[in-house]
């Protein structure tokens, strides 16, 4: 299974995409980044991704789960992440 990376500011716009990711999802850097992960999550996920973002909030972390990107094309593709926790002006 390969491994990709993206990395995506607090409110969940996409600054950085590894060309692993791009390919994953058929896209260009173009295409993804300035994107909001839930303009690339596939809806049937949404809240779990919702609901994964309150736990790391709340400190949870690091979090593993199954769920699916939207392709350019329309289609989904499963992936399983792996979401450390938020960064703090603390930590």
């Amino acid at each position: 299974m390969p491994a990709t990376h993206w990395i995506s500011s607090l409110e969940g716009v996409i600054v950085y995409a590894d060309q692993g990711f791009l390919d994953l999802l058929q896209s260009t850097a173009d295409d993804v980044i300035g994107l909001s992960y839930r303009q690339i999550t596939d809806p049937r996920d949404l809240q779990r991704i919702v609901d994964m973002l309150v736990a790391l909030e709340e400190r949870t972390a690091p979090v593993r789960l199954q769920k699916r990107y939207l392709r350019s094309d329309g289609s989904s593709i499963a992936a399983t992440l792996l979401v450390p926790a938020f960064p703090t002006l603390t930590d």
